[in-house]
């Protein structure tokens, strides 16, 4: 084993790879911590959502609740939610009652493992791969001594169309869906409200109320580009939160254009 110059600034990151694979372990462990606090000790009560805080993709509920003295207390949730949380929806929270502004939503992060599995994935993953790359820096290269060609196994033709069918159902079924969505769905009209801040994304931001009254938002790449246009907007009645821009023209658009691509693909793979 020699280390040579060359290979200092690759351990010096996986050093750094490491040390941040602890930090996020350790992490995960704290919020093991507190959760379990939450379930021995924890006290359950229900909060409503009051408002709201501007996320990446959409606003972010700010859930409102009290402790047994009556204090009114906010809890904005770790997880980040993808659906949108109108004003007014309840859920349970667990709370600490010597400290009352610790709480989780008990659903989501209310047990330990829903609340770091994340975590640990993650830092497991970073000390692995800092392991390995390590390992392969201070390795000694050994030679190839096998040489010649050698053939494909004979399932991996099988396996490359399904794969492909596989893949196919996804436009498919996205189509289907839309077109059953705009059959039965309630049509409205909503507001273009800004690009999302999420980092390359090229989804805008589409407010509308629905037919109880309540302020929706969902996200979509296929509207006009610039705030405060008006555009179609159709969802089902007990699914709010999963609206779409009535406009056919883009979910064709994008998802015949992929399906007909996968056809050709998988027409290429059976004839060879």
């Amino acid at each position: 084993m020699t280390i040579t110059g060359e290979d200092v600034p690759g351990l010096i990151f996986c050093l750094l790879l490491l040390a941040a694979g602890i930090a996020v372990l350790r992490h995960g462990g704290n919020e093991v911590r507190v959760t379990r606090r939450l379930q021995d000790h924890g006290v359950r009560t229900t909060a409503t959502v009051h408002g709201h805080e501007r996320g990446a993709m959409l606003d972010q509920p700010l859930f409102g609740y009290s402790d047994q003295r009556g204090d009114q207390f906010t809890l904005q949730p770790k997880k980040i939610h993808n659906t949108f949380t109108p004003v007014g929806d309840q859920a349970d929270v667990l709370y600490l009652p010597e400290e009352p502004q610790t709480s989780r939503l008990a659903a989501t992060e209310g047990t330990p493992l829903k609340a770091a599995t994340s975590a640990f994935i993650a830092g497991t993953l970073f000390c692995l791969a800092a392991v390995a790359l390590t390992a392969s820096l201070i390795s000694e290269p050994t030679p190839d001594d096998h040489t010649g060609s050698s053939s494909a196994p004979p399932f991996l033709p099988a396996v490359s169309v399904g794969i492909l069918l596989l893949a196919l159902t996804v436009p498919v079924l996205r189509i289907t869906s839309f077109v059953r969505l705009s059959r039965t769905g309630i049509r409205t009209e909503g507001v273009v409200v800004r690009k999302t801040d999420a980092s390359k994304s090229g989804a805008w931001i589409v407010d509308f109320t629905d037919h109880d009254g309540r302020r929706i938002q969902f996200t979509s790449r296929h509207v006009t580009k610039r705030a405060g246009a008006r555009v179609p907007v159709v969802y089902q009645r007990d699914r709010p939160q999963q609206a779409e821009v009535a406009s056919p023209a883009p979910t064709i658009r994008r998802n015949g254009f992929a399906a007909l691509f996968l056809l050709f693909l998988l027409a290429t793979a059976l004839l060879l």
